[in-house]
């Protein structure tokens, strides 16, 4: 099993990030957790370590930082766009996690899962949703219908 990060400055250990990690990173509010999550990024940032972030562990963050720590959608976007950015941390689907994110903080009726899944759908194809939320799914070149009317 490879423990280097492949294509990373640097090198290092590859790690995933679980959300609580990303949490207390984020919001700085425990004394004994976020110092350590803080430390971690600065490692990667030293390139010693290549933090990686899952596709599951950006769903969870938005769910939770909105729905039970009652954060707005646009400063969770923006926040967790900003743990893509930083050096050191590798992102699954970045491009796609980032426009959906986009579009998760500039909208507040679109939940975080059906932003993702219209970006998924618009980047990778077929740009077709299958859904009882049509008017989440009102994207530029993306055709949103019912099970039954297709």
């Amino acid at each position: 099993m490879n423990s280097r990060a492949s294509g990373a400055e640097g090198g290092g250990l590859e790690l995933w990030l679980d959300t609580n990690v990303v949490f207390r990173f984020l919001l700085g509010d425990d004394d004994a957790h976020s110092p350590e999550a803080a430390r971690l990024f600065k490692r990667a940032a030293a390139g010693e370590v290549t933090l990686k972030l899952s596709l599951a562990v950006v769903m969870e963050c938005c769910e939770t930082l909105r729905h039970v720590m009652k954060l707005g959608k646009a400063p969770i976007a923006e926040a967790l766009c900003g743990v893509m950015a930083l050096k050191g941390v590798r992102t699954e689907e970045r491009d796609i996690l980032e426009r959906a994110l986009a579009v998760y903080g500039r909208h507040s009726r679109v939940d975080f899962v059906d932003a993702y899944l219209a970006q998924v759908a618009l980047t990778k194809g077929p740009p077709h949703v299958a859904t009882f939320n049509l008017r989440d799914f009102n994207a530029p070149g993306l055709t949103a219908r019912r099970p039954d009317a297709w």
